[in-house]
């Protein structure tokens, strides 16, 4: 303190240290405010960041792809948010909205880390914008994605080989299509990862590295529709694996020289190479159907699993002479039939799904008001008039206490009030907001998958934010604009933390957000058809593990029904249908209708949805699928939903329902 007095009297006593010691102090003090901004914010961060889109930067317009965002970490602890954001211009909406996709992230030092998007790219218009935020926000790394710079073939193959010799495969088309070798490690571990997949051919590897989510995937791909190519290589104890043989309709023992391959002739209509002596695998059929065989030896077999296809050729196309034999080319075409050249003009339509299309639309237009009975409406009335009655009579009378029948007047209205209060009161008035799923789930006959479909709408009374917390199956969601919707936010933020969150959903007052969803899952349905005549017989296993309420067999205008069907019991049903009244195209625009009807004769409101999802799905498969005159649908309902859902805030009722159906062919 003296020490301070002495500096302060020295500086009194001398006039000019004034003029100089106020700007030194000022530069001391902003010099250690900066020294104080400097230590509070972080160190820069050493983060190297490495993107794919696609497969190798190759894309398709329309289909579901992967993109993935390799982090490595080589500085200070990073926590935070990576997130995809995509821009999408729909009909009827005057400007594009945002798609964000996100997942929370955590980089110790010295990590590396990989994160996998699936994200359906709609056209080539708005870039993709990757952003990587800390835990308040503040941006980290952002990079645009122009699309236009990416490859998009008609037709994409994935070539799992050990090395680049399966380029003939680039002919399984007329059309432009390109091959992509890739590793084991960059397949995939969601099916919907592999949807713009045309053809996978898997030559000369072990499937020993892949992830069990990877195999999943690679069945469910074919289950619903996917073609795998299995070729021969040199080293035939790789197709001794496991993971292998449980994709193949063959059992590989070896293998064995061969010097004609006269028998692939028929198939190409090529005439084959002069004679040459090669290794093929020498193989065992156990399944499927062989199309090529030499002196015993099975060379091209093929196998359906579900809607795809699993090819099997003994032979390495990789080698000599097939490398330059025109035959190749033509084999591949005859076995997979990839000649028609995606439709763009008809792609574009069928991605503008407007909201009419969709079975929320028809689920909105049921009455959300349940009524009470006539007979106990008018029991309460005459009860309530008569007491009343009884008041006002007991007031004209001169002996009795007016007070006390006033009191009894006002007693009795109280008691009716209330009790109407319970008798009719009517839920959804009270609810902030209604929810609706409705969900499909398509068994894929001979398989043990099934595709589901969901659509979900929320429909708010007032102006409301809503978080939706779905868990389980689907995986993949896309927004539905919904009608007049000219002012509204669409904007919109998927968050993947365990589960799946669509976060501040805004809903005006009276106004509806709509979401669709796709996935797959395990549902083992065994099924039996056998025709005779006019009459079918239809065998149905539930080992799906829930239980089937109310189940129907559906051709043309005849339903047969099941009942209910508990895990591991098994129904049977006959449809005897002439094939004349199949050809009545004057009557089949009432038959969902009238079946939909005598399905369901309630007037509650879970029948109603139920009717309604009926005559949608009848309506799709009268008029979407030609093949219907030769298939026999099955229709069943789920005892619970396969869709965990959670809304908040507010009082939220949820109407759900979840069709159960499959389509057998004759």
């Amino acid at each position: 303190m003296r020490h301070r007095e002495r500096i302060l009297s020295a500086v009194r006593r001398w006039p000019i240290a004034r003029p100089v010691l106020w700007p030194v102090g000022v530069l001391l003090l902003v010099t250690a405010s900066v020294a104080a901004a400097a230590s509070a914010t972080p160190p820069a961060t050493k983060l190297s960041v490495e993107e794919t889109i696609g497969f190798r930067e190759t894309i398709k317009i329309g289909k579901w792809l992967p993109v993935t965002v390799t982090i490595r970490n080589d500085g200070a602890p990073v926590r935070g948010q990576l997130a995809l954001q995509l821009s999408t211009l729909s009909e009827g909406y005057p400007r594009p909205y945002t798609t964000t996709l996100s997942q929370p992230i955590d980089l110790p030092t010295s990590s590396r880390k990989r994160y996998t998007f699936v994200v359906m790219f709609r056209d080539f218009t708005h870039p993709l914008v990757i952003r990587l935020m800390d835990r308040d926000g503040a941006p980290i790394y952002a990079r645009e994605i122009d699309l236009r710079t990416l490859t998009s073939p008609d037709r994409l193959v994935i070539a799992l080989s050990d090395e680049p010799a399966l380029d003939s495969l680039a002919a399984v088309t007329p059309g432009k299509a390109h091959v992509v070798y890739l590793p084991l490690e960059d397949l995939p571990g969601r099916w919907d990862g592999l949807d713009a997949v045309d053809l996978i051919a898997i030559r000369n590897v072990s499937l020993a590295p892949l992830r069990p989510e990877q195999m999943q995937a690679l069945q469910q791909w074919i289950a619903r529709g996917g073609r795998l190519l299995i070729t021969g290589g040199p080293n035939w104890t790789h197709y001794a694996h496991p993971a292998m043989r449980e994709l193949m309709a063959v059992k590989v023992t070896g293998l064995v020289e061969l010097a004609r391959f006269q028998s692939l002739e028929p198939l190409t209509g090529v005439i084959s190479s002069d004679e040459v002596r090669l290794p093929i695998l020498r193989t065992e059929i156990v399944g499927g159907e062989v199309l090529a065989q030499e002196a015993d030896l099975p060379l091209v077999a093929m196998q359906r699993r579900g809607r795809g296809v699993v090819v099997f050729v003994a032979f390495d196309p990789g080698r000599a002479p097939f490398t330059h034999w025109d035959g190749t080319a033509a084999l591949w075409r005859a076995l997979f039939r990839l000649d028609e050249t995606p439709n763009y003009w008809q792609l574009r339509r069928e991605l503008r799904e407007t909201f009419e299309e969709t079975w929320i639309a028809q689920a909105l237009q049921l009455p959300l008001l349940s009524f009470p009975s006539h007979l106990l409406i008018a029991l309460f009335l005459i009860l309530y008039t008569s007491t009343i009655g009884f008041c006002f009579w007991r007031l004209g009378l001169m002996r009795v206490s007016r007070r006390e029948t006033w009191g009894l007047l006002i007693i009795s209205l109280l008691a009716f009030s209330g009790a109407a209060h319970l008798l009719f009161r009517e839920r959804h008035i009270q609810q902030d907001a209604l929810l609706f799923e409705v969900s499909a789930v398509d068994v894929i006959p001979q398989s043990q998958f099934a595709e589901i479909e969901t659509h979900l709408a929320i429909l708010s009374t007032r102006k409301q934010a809503y978080d939706i917390r779905l868990a389980g199956q689907p995986s993949a969601w896309l927004q539905i604009v919904p009608p007049a919707v000219r002012d509204l936010q669409l904007d919109w933020h998927l968050q993947t933390d365990g589960g799946l969150t669509i976060e501040e959903t805004f809903v005006p007052s009276w106004g509806v957000r709509v979401f669709k969803g796709r996935g797959m899952t395990e549902f083992p349905l065994e099924s039996r058809v056998l025709q005779e005549a006019d009459s079918v017989m239809v065998r149905i296993t539930n080992k799906t593990g829930f239980t089937l309420r109310d189940c129907w067999l559906w051709r043309g205008p005849r339903i047969v029904p099941l009942g209910d069907l508990d895990d591991g019991e098994m129904a049977e049903g006959i449809l005897t249908l002439a094939p004349e009244e199949l050809l009545r195209g004057t009557q089949q625009a009432r038959w969902e209708r009238d079946l939909a009807h005598e399905m369901f004769k309630g007037r509650e409101v879970a029948d109603l949805l139920r009717r309604a999802i009926v005559e949608r799905a009848l309506q799709e498969a009268l008029r979407s699928n030609a093949a219907w005159q030769k298939q026999v649908m099955f229709i069943g309902w789920l005892d619970r939903p396969l869709v965990a859902l959670s809304v908040w805030p507010g009082q939220i009722g949820a109407h759900r329902a979840t069709l159960v159906r499959m389509r057998l062919t004759l």
